[in-house]
């Protein structure tokens, strides 16, 4: 059984997790970005000559969209042929004429959802989707609540959900980096002043993340609240130059303590980030339970987030958290800080039980299960 995993985004350390743990596992996969082009250090798969041609050029923003409209397709189509499982992270409108092609070579297709491939797409999506859904052999979500809104949408393909989720690498090293004097050096080289309450805004620089509105319920809170805060918004993918410019333009109208990251950090950075962050506050559209919250979680964070959040399975988990809407954000989190051992306290225990459900050793399990049934 040989498995390429076809990913694009901000997913690559995930899908490097996954395939390291598959192989240990022994699962024969690879891993390959259609967007960048990108494999894994350590990954064996073999490039198309035109690929390896091709490759350097991708890196050039002039030649990047002309490279992937003329050669994608193919490239994706002549890497899958050497595969018999062939596993799409992420179902975008690209592999609308890519998963026919793959039938026709008789390949086992899973369709991996994410939760922003499909919580905020539209009717007429849904109905170009429905047919793909229909030929592909797996369709695998993270949690019950999602398996549930998708058949919402999709009820004729319910034999075909399967249910998992991804193990959380970044766990190790938050636990390496959980040190007073590692963080205090941390938190001083970005200028963040000791005596501040750090608050996360969102987890990255899309506009659905809805910054605007958690900036904006912040700097409605009393003086002394507002003065004791200092805010941190991570942009470093799904943003824009011209979004990231509107919601400075909204801090620095607010007087409000921020700071931007807009550049790719490490693992130990993003790690050392989580640590001295207080309080996570997730108001996004739509959302699956990322990979980002899950490590907010770990970290301590005291996490905030909307009640229209496909986020049951917290609570099935005893994992604790605070709901809110859109309206009463701003009250949650002066709640929050007005008794803020109180709700850290409640949270004491929520690493211990988010690494129970999240870690791979314990997630691997459900995507060997799922890639053994789809090789029959």
């Amino acid at each position: 059984m040989k498995i390429l995993l076809l990913s694009q985004f901000g997913h690559t350390q995930l899908l490097d997790a996954l395939v390291s743990n598959l192989h240990r596992n022994s699962i024969n996969a690879d891993c390959f970005n259609i967007v960048n082009w990108q494999i894994p250090s350590k990954s064996e798969l073999e490039l198309p000559m035109i690929l390896k041609l091709l490759k350097p050029f991708i890196k050039i923003p002039k030649v990047r969209g002309i490279l992937l409209k003329l050669f994608r397709k193919s490239i994706v189509i002549n890497l899958a042929k050497n595969y018999q499982i062939i596993d799409i992270h992420f179902f975008d409108p690209f592999y609308d004429k890519v998963i026919p092609k793959l039938k026709a070579h008789g390949m086992k297709i899973k369709i991996t959802v994410l939760g922003s491939d499909f919580y905020p797409i539209k009717a007429e999506r849904i109905e170009q989707q429905r047919p793909l859904y229909g030929m592909v052999d797996c369709i695998q979500v993270a949690t019950h609540r999602m398996g549930s809104d998708f058949l919402k949408k999709f009820p004729e393909h319910s034999s075909k959900i399967r249910y998992g989720h991804f193990g959380m690498q970044q766990f190790s090293f938050i636990e390496q980096f959980d040190l007073p004097h590692v963080l205090n050096s941390y938190q001083n080289a970005l200028g963040i002043p000791k005596e501040k309450i750090i608050v996360a805004c969102g987890y990255n620089g899309n506009r659905r993340q809805q910054h605007g509105i958690i900036i904006d319920s912040i700097s409605k809170l009393p003086k002394h609240q507002k003065d004791s805060l200092f805010l941190v918004l991570h942009m470093t993918y799904g943003s824009t130059p011209s979004y990231i410019e509107e919601i400075k333009k909204q801090l620095d109208k607010s007087g409000l303590q921020y700071k931007l990251f807009v550049k790719y950090q490490s693992p130990e950075d993003l790690a050392k980030l989580r640590l001295i962050t207080k309080i996570a506050v997730n108001i996004q559209i739509s959302d699956a339970f990322s990979a980002s919250i899950q490590e907010y979680i770990f970290a301590g964070n005291i996490l905030i987030a909307g009640d229209w959040l496909p986020y049951d399975f917290l609570k099935e988990n005893n994992i604790y958290y605070i709901e809110t809407d859109r309206e009463n954000l701003g009250k949650m989190i002066s709640n929050c800080l007005g008794a803020l051992d109180f709700y850290k306290d409640k949270c004491i225990h929520n690493r211990e039980r988010v690494s129970k459900f999240s870690s791979w050793e314990s997630s691997i399990k459900d995507w060997v299960s799922i890639y053994n049934e789809l090789a029959g």
